[in-house]
């Protein structure tokens, strides 16, 4: 075969593919191009963000008298800033502002921890409405895990007020089916708090205390078989020797997230 004859046959496979991979480049571009522009966006969103931010920490100092307000501490300031930049959620852009107030004012600075710039950015939008909505950073929480396990009875020693349909039961051989259950009446569902509650204690503002639960009478009375509880019933697998039981538990904000609670969200 002549040198002629087999650089055309070169041309003709190489060509193709030449064209093809210079297709598929284009393609592949324009697609990064797509995917990253929403974040390209954040340069411009980034200072949108920051003006909210302001505006917010404004209002919060409103009523503050000038002369207790001082620049905020670099350390808190700038990294909250930069987390907020990238924040679309309003829930948590509030957390920043009262993060950044707190820090600017005389009597309040010292209780500003840096740490909770990070908890912020580690809790989701609807964490920081559900911390703003209910009490669990202020006070002890009653609650109960779930499980189908043996057939029990629950020792009343504390002489509480129940539900009459209560199954309240002392903790013996099964399974758990839901570890943090504060009953109804929530915006989130029963799964979504039992998360969120989880992200609370692995960010040290919330601690679970064992073997204890709240002594205040009616402390548990909201808990029976509930219409939440009952969709646990198919997994009951022998109905003579099992059933769906509430082990009653308690919560409480940490010293820290009392701590976080007053300085970021009340």
């Amino acid at each position: 075969m002549s040198d002629n004859v087999k650089g055309k046959l070169y041309d003709d496979l190489v060509h193709p593919l030449a064209h093809q991979t210079g297709k598929s480049l284009e393609v592949i571009g324009l697609l990064v191009n797509k995917l990253l522009s929403p974040i390209r966006n954040y340069a411009i969103s980034g200072k949108e963000n920051t003006d909210k931010l302001e505006k917010e920490i404004v209002n919060k100092l409103k009523d503050e008298d000038s002369n207790n307000i001082i620049a905020p501490p670099t350390h808190v300031a700038v990294p909250a800033l930069i987390a907020n930049s990238y924040t679309d959620a309003d829930s948590l852009r509030e957390l920043y502002a009262s993060l950044i107030a707190k820090s600017m004012i005389k009597q309040t600075k010292d209780d500003v921890h840096p740490a909770f710039v990070e908890i912020i950015k580690q809790l989701s939008p609807q964490e920081a409405l559900f911390l703003k909505s209910n009490p669990i950073l202020k006070y002890p929480t009653p609650f109960v895990s779930i499980r189908i396990q043996e057939k029990s009875q629950y020792f009343n020693q504390m002489k509480f007020i129940l539900h009459p349909k209560t199954i309240l039961r002392d903790f013996k051989n099964g399974s758990d089916f839901l570890p943090f259950y504060l009953g109804d009446g929530y915006n989130n569902s029963p799964e979504e708090i039992s998360i969120m509650i989880d992200n609370f204690i692995r960010l040290h503002i919330l601690e679970r205390i064992p073997k204890t639960v709240l002594t205040t009478e009616n402390s548990y009375s909201k808990f029976y078989r509930d219409e939440y509880t009952r969709s646990f019933e198919p997994f009951i697998k022998d109905k003579e020797f099992q059933e769906i039981a509430h082990i009653p538990g308690l919560i409480k904000p940490t010293l820290f997230g009392h701590l976080f609670f007053s300085i970021c969200i009340d």
